[in-house]
């Protein structure tokens, strides 16, 4: 019976690594848990992490660096961004196939892809005239993109989890990024009467995403000096109310790590995001309690891979 036991415990490990190096090897990931894309900077590769099993997956994306890209809520599809030889695209694909698509018409082009909660929209921002503008168009190629905004250097666009709005950063009035609810994602030409101010700093806020229970959005500033990650409740969202003069809260981490490109666990109990570890000197993907400014151990984050491994394994 022990050597029976011995026989299944070694076929067990054999199995694991088998499907560790078939991640590695062939770019499948076997998901028991979230996934976050990771872009791997001046490379054509997007990575894949699961958050829970620690497993990882290179997707090559032709021969062109991509520049960003988002996971389908359903975990099935990622949509990014790369050039196609005259301007930056906007492309789906399926998450476990090799199929590509592109999704934005090519005289437009696009960046920045967000996904609604159901998956059938993808926000999306075009460059045209060197103005930013903000478009939303059926998850599909060949649907006609719709305009929602124009002008005003908008960036990084997040869905609500009722699908209903979208916020989003934007340089309107000056040359630093504020914050910016549209209220009514399914409107049209006249979208500037759904838009509303959330933040008003002499500061930069960016990289806006919304808890999924709603109750609170996620954002970048650099208001301390540093950037850092800013929790903020909707409650000032509701018509009638505002948010400007409100104190958002700052999850103060305790580690010398640059924050960027925010990710809500599907629990909304913690924040991944990626940082420049300033003392190890490496890049990171790291995890933090979205409470963790009540604890008393403080805003510790947890490493969940050394980025710096993993982006060295991809250039090769």
């Amino acid at each position: 019976m022990l050597r029976l036991g011995l026989w299944i415990g070694l076929l067990q490990l054999a199995a694991s690594a088998g499907l560790i190096l078939a991640a590695s090897v062939v770019g499948r990931l076997i998901p028991t848990g979230q996934i976050v894309p990771i872009v791997v900077y001046d490379n054509p590769v997007v990575v894949l992490v699961d958050t829970e099993r620690h497993l990882m997956g290179y997707r090559p994306r032709g021969s062109t660096v991509v520049f960003d890209a988002a996971v389908s809520p359903d975990q099935q599809w990622i949509a990014y961004s790369r050039s196609d030889g005259r301007r930056v695209q906007v492309f789906l694909s399926g998450l476990y196939g090799t199929d590509e698509q592109q999704l934005t018409p090519g005289e437009l082009g696009g960046d920045s892809p967000a996904w609604s909660p159901d998956g059938s929209q993808i926000a999306f921002v075009a460059t045209e005239d060197a103005k930013r503008n903000l478009y939303r168009m059926a998850a599909r190629p060949g649907a006609e993109p719709v305009q929602l905004l124009e002008g005003g250097n908008v960036a990084t666009p997040a869905w609500s989890p009722d699908g209903k709005a979208l916020i989003l950063a934007a340089s309107r009035f000056s040359n630093l990024a504020d914050l910016y609810l549209l209220a009514d994602a399914s409107c049209a030409a006249e979208c500037e009467a759904e838009l509303r101010e959330i933040t008003s700093t002499l500061v930069i806020d960016t990289q806006p995403i919304w808890s999924p229970d709603g109750s609170q959005i996620a954002f970048l500033s650099d208001r301390s000096g540093n950037y850092e990650i800013y929790t903020l409740p909707t409650d000032c969202f509701a018509p009638g109310e505002t948010c400007i003069g409100q104190n958002p809260r700052r999850l103060r981490i305790n580690r010398l790590a640059i924050p960027f490109f925010l990710v809500w666990s599907f629990d909304a109990d913690q924040l991944y995001f990626r940082a420049w570890d300033m003392r190890a000197n490496q890049p990171g993907l790291y995890r933090i309690q979205t409470d963790c400014f009540s604890r008393s151990e403080g805003c510790r984050a947890e490493i969940i891979y050394n980025l710096g491994t993993i982006i060295s394994q991809t250039a090769r």
